[in-house]
């Protein structure tokens, strides 16, 4: 604090949000108090709102959750227009915000997640790691993504690598280039950050 506002950055990390409405008033509070301290250089404003609980992919292998994370943002900034200084978006990507914090374990569920980042949720997929026919099932479940509404293709100006490799891995045949846990989160990790940094002049 004790250099010049020019060179002053102010992250504002609301951690995992579920309730958007509870988010919001937080971030609010945090601009509102933290953001009157010094005419900052940036605000950047960070959720995250990727799920951690794999319970219902027990059950059904895909989910759509909500990108939490991006309505309040949206909401922060419509409500506080008079900030001096762009309030910026920051995000924890397509991994849930206490992810860091979670210890390694030797036995894990058998299968991973392929994810895809749309305008306004997550499609998240179960993929298998282990078993037969793995490679053919882990195809199919890119091509729920692939063929998903929301899915940018692989020619659109927003499109990524990522994007490239989910439908090569789709409609692909055997099991090299199906991939693993490791890949899958590099792919979702591309294709979200770019994603995301052409979705709005305000993102970090």
């Amino acid at each position: 604090m004790c250099l010049p506002p020019a060179q002053l950055d102010l992250i504002l990390d609301v951690g995992m949000v579920t309730d958007a409405v509870e988010a919001t008033k937080l971030a609010l509070v945090g601009i509102d108090v933290l953001g009157a301290l010094v005419p900052w250089r940036t605000v950047v404003l960070t959720a995250g709102a990727f799920p951690r609980d794999r319970e219902h992919l027990e059950v059904r292998p895909t989910r759509i959750a909500e990108r939490h994370d991006r309505q309040v943002h949206q909401t922060v900034r419509a409500a506080r227009p008079e900030l001096p200084a762009p309030l910026l978006y920051g995000d924890y990507s397509v991994e849930h915000a206490h992810s860091a914090n979670i210890s390694a374990r030797p036995y894990g569920p058998p299968y991973g997640l392929l994810r895809y980042t749309a305008p306004h949720d997550f499609l998240i997929v179960r993929a298998p790691l282990r078993g037969p026919d793995r490679a053919d099932r882990v195809r199919a479940m890119a091509r729920r993504i692939v063929t998903y509404d929301a899915f940018r293709g692989i020619e659109d100006a927003t499109s990524s690598d990522g994007e490239r490799w989910l439908h090569t891995c789709a409609y692909g045949d055997g099991s090299v280039g199906s991939g693993n846990a490791e890949k899958w989160i590099q792919v979702g990790h591309l294709q979200h950050m770019n994603y995301v940094a052409r979705q709005s002049p305000h993102t970090k």
